[in-house]
């Protein structure tokens, strides 16, 4: 026979398991349970959320969504996401509710898709982008203020250098090689705030390029050079003319020229529900044409 005390311990302990709690978070010596939710409707402790109190489409009432702790109803520390088949989703450090600090994105496959750290909604410090087979396909670094800085690397699926480019604080200012699959060089230029400079373009020809192809990453003079002159259309939006929209995180949504109030020429920027980019959709005279460099569009 076991002690009063114990029995009474083993008791609760089997209780709860019944019932579905297996966490315990402690808040001001005081235990909370998994999923609670105190006297004036606040998230507290740590959550599970499963398909059956989720908005997400493709899961089972059972299967965890996404788990983490809540502090007054704010995310903090690091959130897990799962995908429908288990395996992690996403794993996104949270400060009062936003983004912050180190997170990591995964394929559905269970291979690592992205990795960076994320400040003030834009992405700062090392960068890494990484093809569904696992191999690199972006290696870049960003500055304090979310700008691309130093010697930025995009690879093939099989792992070759597919182009470099020199950037400064977010200026395409030096040279940018592009290479063929199998490792020989394809093309040279020096750029300059951008542009690219008279008579140093170089081009090569090769007799094996290998079997793998892939588009040049394409530098667009408007998303490298700074404009000065733009300022944020907070308060008045203008009908027909430039606009640079946010949405509740502050966070660019809408940039360019708009014509009777709608999207002319510029980018549209589309987020997850953790404020992360995952797109940028262009538009030109109206209509999307395409996507953009998804890595520029955090200034």
């Amino acid at each position: 026979m076991f002690p009063l005390k114990a029995s009474k311990f083993i008791f609760l302990f089997i209780l709860f398991s019944i019932a579905g709690t297996d966490f315990f978070a402690q808040d001001g010596g005081a235990t909370i349970a998994e999923n609670f939710t105190d006297e004036k409707g606040i998230r507290q402790g740590f959550w599970r959320i499963t398909g059956a109190i989720s908005d997400e489409a493709d899961y089972k009432k059972s299967q965890v969504v996404e788990e983490g702790i809540y502090e007054d109803n704010k995310r903090q520390g690091t959130w897990k996401k799962y995908h429908p088949s288990g395996l992690v989703k996403s794993e996104i450090n949270y400060v009062n509710n936003l983004p912050r600090g180190a997170y990591k994105v995964y394929y559905i496959n269970g291979k690592l898709e992205e990795s960076g750290d994320w400040q003030g909604n834009k992405n700062v410090g090392i960068f890494k982008r990484y093809h569904e087979n696992g191999k690199l396909a972006q290696d870049f670094t960003f500055t304090a203020n979310g700008k691309r800085d130093g010697i930025q690397t995009y690879y093939y699926e099989n792992g070759k250098v597919l182009m470099t480019v020199e950037i400064e604080d977010g200026v395409a200012n030096g040279l940018l090689k592009v290479y063929y699959a199998n490792g020989e060089p394809k093309e040279e230029k020096r750029l300059v705030n951008g542009d690219v400079e008279e008579g140093s373009q170089k081009t090569y020809q090769t007799k094996n390029p290998g079997n793998i192809t892939a588009k040049t990453p394409e530098l667009p003079k408007q998303e490298t050079i700074p404009n000065k002159t733009d300022k944020p259309n907070l308060e008045e939006f203008k009908q027909t003319g430039f606009n640079t929209l946010y949405n509740r995180n502050q966070q660019i949504t809408q940039v360019g020229e708009f014509k009777e109030g709608r999207l002319w020429n510029g980018k549209w920027h589309r987020y997850d529900e953790n404020g992360l980019l995952r797109k940028v959709e262009v538009f030109k005279e109206g209509r999307f044409i395409g996507y953009g460099i998804l890595e520029d569009s955090n200034k």
